[in-house]
């Protein structure tokens, strides 16, 4: 249980000493909140359930907005630095069939598909005009263009990749295998080619982050640990943190969201990426922080929740 004295310490090396840190909740969803993303103005979210709706709010308050509806089982969102958003829907069919596809909204206009006919596609990212995802049904790596294209296959036969990021070097995936949760780490170059393990392969793999040096990061579900991948055994950064997932690189920075065991025990939390410091606490106390995004300033941590909020936290960069 984090007391409020631990509180109090993160305050002190957050930058707000004095005061424990306390989140604002910028919007109540409809329902469940899956992912998020910010950018220098805005929040965005995507609701998995219900209507399926892409929505933003102003990072500074406001009423949020309703950018699409009739989503179907929508996973993962990227923001395009053109104004667009890209994200993934899963489509109906959870096996054996490929009803799900990656779309984009471009300012001012109206949801387009890039992608049809895919097997549960997700975790989307956007890099020089291409959006990347991986299928976690048929162990593709993909891409195509933002403003519409072919699709491009970079990588198949993947055995259920899961989280993927962008490195300077090309896309990182977690290669998940038989369950949900676990795996080795895989990387092939922006324009194809044969994919080649980093290392890590864990049970309990969840989620995977790279920093702008090139370092990967891995948070594993079973056993908590945040890791950074090195020649040799991986360097641990963080333990026992409770189903740790959605791992990001800011900066100095590594946050992550600890889901938590029970109904309002979930944390969000960081720690540097260089190693040799205690993970500090952004927020606690929380219903199940399922995503995370930080702000292009680094000023500013936004999660979502089990729970249906949209929450953010201040932090010193």
């Amino acid at each position: 249980m984090v007391t409020r004295a631990a509180l109090a310490l993160a305050a002190v090396a957050l930058g707000c000493e004095g005061s424990v840190p306390s989140p604002a909740t910028l919007a109540v969803a409809a329902a469940l909140p899956i992912a998020v993303a910010a950018d220098d103005r805005d929040v965005t979210w995507l609701e998995y359930a219900g209507d399926g709706r892409l929505l933003r709010a102003p990072r500074a308050g406001g009423a949020a907005e309703v950018l699409a509806t009739g989503l179907v089982r929508p996973v993962a969102l990227a923001l395009d630095p053109d104004g667009s958003v890209v994200w993934a829907e899963a489509g109906l069919a959870r096996t054996g069939a490929a009803g799900g596809r990656v779309r984009r909204l471009a300012p001012g206009g109206t949801p387009t598909d890039l992608a049809v006919g895919q097997d549960r596609p997700g975790a989307i990212a956007v890099r020089a005009g291409l959006v990347y995802w991986r299928n976690q049904g048929d162990g593709r790596i993909r891409a195509v263009p933002v403003a519409g294209g072919a699709v491009i296959e970079l990588a198949a036969g993947q055995p259920g990749p899961g989280g993927l990021v962008l490195a300077a070097d090309g896309v990182v995936w977690l290669a998940v295998g038989g369950t949900y949760y676990g795996g080795e780490v895989m990387r092939v170059p922006f324009d194809g080619g044969e994919p080649v393990s980093l290392g890590a392969r864990y049970q309990g793999n969840a989620s995977v982050a790279v920093d702008a040096a090139g370092s990967v990061y891995i948070a594993n579900h079973v056993t908590g640990g945040i890791l950074r991948l090195a020649a040799g055994d991986p360097v641990r950064l963080a333990d026992f943190q409770e189903a740790p997932r959605s791992l990001v690189a800011a900066g100095p920075w590594l946050y992550w969201a600890a889901y938590g065991f029970g109904p309002r025990d979930g944390t969000v939390m960081r720690v540097s990426a260089a190693g040799g410091g205690a993970p500090e606490t952004v927020a606690a106390e929380l219903a199940g922080p399922l995503a995370i995004a930080v702000a292009p300033q680094g000023d500013a941590v936004y999660w979502v929740t089990r729970g249906g909020q949209v929450m953010s936290a201040a932090v010193k960069p």
